[in-house]
Formats: structure tokens, sequence, C-alpha cells
């Protein structure tokens, strides 16, 4: 076996401080990575469940127009009592 000199037994050591260094470094993003990603996911579900929510509001005041506008074409004499008028007097 060759000897080492202690140059070269200088730079291996070297490149293995920077090789457990940087192994560490990628171990911490990827635990940063795998958090982000649950955040992500968790942020996904919210975003799903609030654009289904939107989606039944916006029907439902789709419906109440619908339900206003009907309320409104009904001669004076057919309206509901309570029922608001929206001709200015």
């Amino acid at each position: 076996m060759p000897a080492i000199s202690p140059a070269e037994d200088s730079a291996a050591t070297l490149i293995e401080r920077r090789w457990f260094a940087a192994a560490r470094a990628a171990e911490q993003i990827r635990a940063e990575c795998d958090a982000l990603a649950r955040v992500r996911d968790m942020a996904e579900d919210a975003w799903r469940s609030a654009r289904s929510k939107l989606s039944h509001l916006e029907a439902v005041c789709e419906a109440l127009g619908e339900e206003m506008s009907a309320i409104d074409e009904r001669p004076a004499g057919g309206r509901r009592p309570g029922a608001l008028q929206t001709s200015a007097a």
C-alpha cells in the first residue's frame, strides 16, 4: 500500500468534512421540504373546503335572487304580507 502524504491526507480529511456537512444540510432541507409538503396539503384541503362553501353560498344567493325577482313580478294585490317592494314611492 502506497504511503499517503500529509497534503493528500489533509485533502481527504477536508473532502470528508465537506461530505458530512453537505449530507447534514441535505437532511435539514429534506425535513423542511417534508414540513412544507404537509402545510401545502393542509392549505389545499382548506382551499377545497372554502371553494365548496363558496359554491354553495353562490347557489343560495342565486336561488334567493330568483325568488326576489318572482316576488317583484307579482301584481301588487298578489304580494305576500311583509314582502319588500322595490319601487320608489
